[in-house]
């Protein structure tokens, strides 16, 4: 048994001297390759602004505004006064407006009226608000 335990021993060591070799060369073998690489790089110039002149900045590109759409010209509608429409609708029905809003009615403006006759009727009238013309 003595033998073989010889024989191992000695094996143990021939691998350990390889790993040292190969460990010494690989190292070499970087070495080199930082030597070559530190020499074959060119230098560059970096030009540095002289004191006297203040350094450049450069502007951001402008951006254009976008040509105004000029919306075209809007005509108020010219409405009748509320108050003129009341007295118009009191006198029409012989009723009492007791609530008076303004609204609109297919695009156009109109007042929307709800009178009170003496005898107890409830009247929901519309206006057109332009022309003072009963429309229901």
């Amino acid at each position: 048994m003595l033998p073989v335990l010889c024989v191992a021993l000695l094996a143990i060591g021939a691998v350990q001297a390889k790993d040292k070799d190969r460990k010494k060369s690989t190292a070499e073998t970087v070495a080199g390759q930082i030597e070559s690489s530190t020499k074959a790089e060119p230098t560059r110039k970096v030009e540095v602004p002289s004191r006297s002149e203040p350094p450049r900045r450069e502007e951001p590109p402008r951006r254009e505004d976008p040509p105004k759409r000029e919306s075209p010209p809007r005509s108020e509608p010219k409405l009748i006064s509320k108050v003129r429409i009341k007295e118009e609708a009191e006198k029409r029905h012989d009723a009492r407006v007791v609530r008076q809003d303004l609204g609109e009615s297919g695009g156009r403006p109109v007042y929307r009226l709800r009178l009170l006759s003496e005898d107890g009727q409830v009247l929901n009238v519309m206006v057109d608000a332009e022309t003072g013309k009963e429309l229901k």
